[in-house]
């Protein structure tokens, strides 16, 4: 688990890679941070896990992040209503997120929607 010591030395991120306001806890800005703290920490190995309250988002049940890029985080996740495995998409900052995130995140979709390639999974929700 980390000590959430400020570090001083550090410039960026050392998860997303965004640069640090003011040199970060741990080496991670703030919503890394955040999303850490709603983590748990598998006992055996020390890894990030979900914890159970934060597991399940509408119909879908998380897994395990897949990856995460500046706009959200991709997650694999099971659709309990389609008994089906899926990648899922949140927003990088969820409920924090203001109006014009929101519509990037949205238009983003929509794009990728339109694209039929084999190596490109495809959009059903949004």
């Amino acid at each position: 688990m980390r000590n959430l010591v400020p570090t001083t030395d550090q410039s960026h991120c050392e998860t997303c890679g965004r640069k640090l306001s003011t040199g970060g806890v741990d080496g991670l800005c703030e919503l890394c941070l955040l999303e850490s703290g709603l983590r748990g920490y598998d006992e055996e190995d020390g890894g990030p896990v979900l914890r159970d309250r934060w597991r399940t988002i509408g119909d879908y049940e998380l897994i395990a992040e897949i990856a995460r890029g500046g706009m959200g985080v991709v997650y694999r996740a099971r659709q309990a209503s389609l008994d089906r495995e899926v990648a899922l998409k949140m927003i990088l900052v969820g409920h924090w997120a203001g109006a014009a995130r929101i519509d990037r995140f949205r238009l983003e979709a929509r794009a990728s929607a339109r694209l039929d390639h084999p190596n490109i999974v495809p959009t059903f929700d949004l």
